[in-house]
């Protein structure tokens, strides 16, 4: 800049003073800062984002308790161990089971803590779930904004749910848009592992009306495109558009509350399945890919042991059409990185058999086997494709009486290898079929063998296909 506005050079290139000019600055919004804190968390600078919302933004903790995991110990402990006086804590947990639909933990309320009302779980549920979600059900925001405000975009309602969360819950579109355009976060989840999207589509499975008004708007919002999987030592990523993937999260959806025959409550089958997709909407979900005999294709062609050529290894087969998640099936945990995370540990099931009296001893087997031998450090990735399933045969067929899995959680066990892992859960698995129904041990073994003898026939790549995978008449390959 030349002081003298008078130099000679000035006039030879023809510039004049205009006098002062002022320079705006524009200063950033509090929603900029948002939108920033958040993309340097997705970039891994976590404390380049706390110090922005802390120092910048001056988030404040929100003054009423949070019912996460430890919330919800802390209650229990003081109802049924400490025994405290008053139905303070005692309303709270009852409204907790409610809201998460836990009808177990309602019952153990009304018979151990002596709370009358909580034998009324079921005409009290809709009312108490309405009252709690009644903020993010209007038309109007401005409650919502005003806590976002004060306590940040992703602070935890009492019901340990962001208000992305909440809002996808109670199926408000524009609050759930106006959210994301600040920057909320779409892989926020809740103590039980879910996130905005596994809420709404476990609300489309109870509610018709849920499911054609809202629920196709917000999957398209808020389900991410893929989902990536490390299955033993490969990773697995299901697209948005593939069958299988849209089954996942509905297992993810609804896990705990699918107990089959009262004798596996994490386990599922294709009639749990039709009836949940029941109602969904054609933008959803296609008519063709409801029907029992897609779904049923879909289970047998990614059973742990089957001998399909593109079999993504998703589901275990316990006994005749009931399946489990498979055990060495790992998920990225957002919270940490990105890092993996077993399935059990990511929907924190240690922490639903402390509060799932029914199926507790089933629960606990689960556990105790899917859990023991883990290691979650990544390991070499190989394409899935090329793996080529080992087929373990049925545990014990003689039906000699085997022993009880000892628990074994908390000891180092990364040694362990895989194929004993299966051969354990496999075991676990048929000692609580025989108890339940013996009579199936020497049917389920013949089948074993008989599905050993079939040939199948390579059918072409997926990833050569259009949408959808296959048609109808391709269920013959399940």
């Amino acid at each position: 800049m030349e002081s003298d506005d008078q130099h000679p050079l000035l006039d030879l290139l023809d510039i004049r003073s205009s006098g002062e000019e002022g320079v705006q600055v524009q200063a950033s919004s509090r929603e900029d800062w948002q939108k920033e804190a958040r993309k340097l968390e997705l970039q891994g600078k976590a404390e380049q984002a706390e110090a922005i919302r802390s120092r910048i933004l001056q988030d404040q903790t929100p003054p009423w308790p949070v019912f996460n995991a430890r919330g919800v110990e802390e209650l229990t402990r003081k109802i049924f161990i400490d025994q405290v006086v008053g139905n303070k804590w005692r309303q709270q947990l009852f409204e907790y089971a409610a809201f998460y639909d836990a009808p177990e933990l309602s019952e153990r309320l009304a018979v151990e803590g002596r709370f009358k009302p909580a034998g009324h779980f079921l005409a009290q549920r809709p009312r108490i779930v309405t009252n709690r979600l009644a903020a993010y059900s209007r038309r109007q925001f401005h409650e919502v904004w005003a806590d976002c405000d004060r306590y940040g975009l992703e602070h935890r309602t009492p019901m340990n749910q962001t208000p992305l969360m909440a809002a996808a819950r109670a199926g408000n579109v524009p609050l759930v848009e106006a959210l994301l355009e600040k920057g909320a976060r779409r892989d926020a989840r809740d103590h039980l592992g879910r996130n905005a999207a596994h809420l709404a589509l476990r609300e489309a499975f109870a509610h018709p009306q849920f499911a054609q008004n809202a629920l196709p708007a917000l999957w398209t919002v808020l389900a991410p495109l893929s989902l990536d999987l490390r299955i033993g030592d490969r990773l697995v990523r299901l697209e948005r558009h593939q069958a299988e993937y849209f089954l996942v999260q509905s297992i993810w959806a609804l896990i705990p509350i699918t107990p089959v025959e009262d004798l596996l409550v994490l386990g599922f089958n294709r009639e749990v399945v039709e009836h949940a997709w029941e109602f969904l909407p054609e933008a959803v979900l296609p008519t063709f890919r409801k029907k029992r005999n897609y779904i049923s294709a879909i289970l047998a062609r990614n059973e742990v042991q089957r001998d399909y050529a593109y079999n993504r290894h998703l589901f275990l087969r316990v006994v005749s059409g009931v399946y489990l998640l498979q055990p060495d099936l790992f998920l990225r945990d957002p919270e940490q990185d990105g890092q993996w995370k077993h399935w059990t540990h990511a929907h924190n099931l240690p922490f639903l058999e402390q509060h799932f009296p029914i199926g507790k001893a089933v629960l606990n087997r689960v556990l105790t086997i899917a859990q023991a031998p883990l290691d979650d450090s990544p390991a070499s990735m190989r394409p899935i494709k090329n793996r080529k399933p080992t087929r373990t045969s049925r545990a014990n067929p003689s039906g000699a009486p085997q022993k009880t899995i000892p628990e074994t959680r908390g000891q180092n066990m990364t040694k362990t290898s895989e194929e004993k892992v299966m051969q354990r859960l496999i075991k676990m698995v048929n000692q609580v079929q025989d108890d339940a129904h013996p009579q199936k041990t020497s049917s389920n073994t013949q089948h074993a063998g008989t599905q050993a003898k079939r040939k199948t026939k390579k059918p072409a790549s997926p990833d050569s296909e259009q949408l959808p995978l296959f048609e109808e008449g391709d269920d013959s390959s399940g």
